[in-house]
């Protein structure tokens, strides 16, 4: 399936919309990565669900806006909020986060959780390990694209810890 690209704004973010049914199941998906990581997840479900993979601004077929500063987990919540919007797929939404998506999913619920039927976080990122270490890391590539974005560990982990 090709990946359909909506306006979130002043860019566009590819996502695959398949299957059909309530809740529908949308996948927030780690660092650098589209909705690939989930194929197998998708096959299984694509008969009883409406499904939604997409990339994140900077990965896969999704552009980058213009303004690269390095942004936040909570950033990227309101980016997913911004497409769930574009895409008219009706919630409320079962969002399930992986890694560093787990954060978005868990940013999204704490702001939009009339939007939610379900959250599940697999294998999610502590963003404060990123901190506890003897060189701390305080940018985080998303991507590996020449244009990828990069989070902002420090606010993004007091985003996490509000």
């Amino acid at each position: 399936m090709a990946a359909t690209k909506f306006d979130v704004g002043t860019y566009k973010l590819a996502a695959e919309i398949s299957g059909e049914g309530s809740p529908a199941v949308v996948f927030s998906s780690g660092s650098g990565d589209a909705g690939e990581p989930w194929d197998a997840v998708i096959s299984a479900l694509r008969s009883s669900a409406t499904l939604v993979t997409y990339a994140r601004a900077g990965i896969g077929d999704s552009e980058t806006p213009a303004d690269s500063t390095p942004r936040t987990v909570g950033a990227a919540a309101e980016e997913l909020h911004r497409l769930l919007v574009a895409t008219d797929v009706a919630g409320p939404f079962v969002l399930v986060g992986h890694s560093l998506g787990a954060l978005v999913a868990l940013m999204f619920a704490a702001q939009w959780p009339q939007h939610l039927a379900g959250l599940v976080l697999v294998d999610a990122t502590d963003i404060h390990l990123n901190l506890d270490v003897e060189e701390p890391r305080t940018v985080i590539a998303d991507g590996e694209r020449d244009d990828h974005l990069s989070f902002d560990v420090l606010a993004s982990a007091e985003e996490v810890a509000q």
